[in-house]
């Protein structure tokens, strides 16, 4: 097991009610099954899977935050809705940009699934023209 203090990118100039509970995470990668890691688990604010490409040797982890882009006809308010009743942070949106009325969410342990799964349920809802998970890639080093 090791750590690396990560300071969320996604908390940098975000005002939702809660990005304070992300400031200062720090992630830890566990290699190995899930059974052996459950004491650590008791002590995260979010867990999410972790996978290796088998042919290009990268690494893939579901990152706690959602990106979702409202449709024309959906109000914050039905966002809020959905974001509480599924347990999902609400962290902020864009203001300007290219990025303009896109809104931050983020999932933890308390949510109904990982930010995968999240995106996926709040797409389906029809409220949104996109809801996407962010996703960390790496390039694994082989020796």
């Amino acid at each position: 097991m090791h750590g690396k203090k990560l300071i969320l990118i996604l908390t940098n100039n975000m005002t939702g009610p809660d990005v304070i509970k992300f400031n200062n995470c720090k992630t830890v990668i566990i290699d190995g099954s899930y059974e052996k890691a459950t004491e650590a688990l008791l002590h995260t604010l979010y867990w999410g899977p972790y996978y290796i490409t088998v042919n290009e040797g990268s690494e893939i982890w579901a990152h706690e935050s959602i990106m979702v882009k409202l449709k024309p006809a959906t109000t914050l308010k039905q966002l809020e809705r959905l974001a509480n009743k599924n347990s999902v942070e609400m962290m902020g949106a864009h203001k300007e940009g290219y990025m303009k009325e896109w809104y931050y969410l983020a999932c933890t342990n308390q949510s109904k699934g990982n930010s995968l799964i999240m995106a996926n349920l709040l797409y389906e809802s029809g409220l949104f023209e996109e809801a996407m998970p962010n996703f960390i890639l790496t390039t694994i080093n082989r020796r």
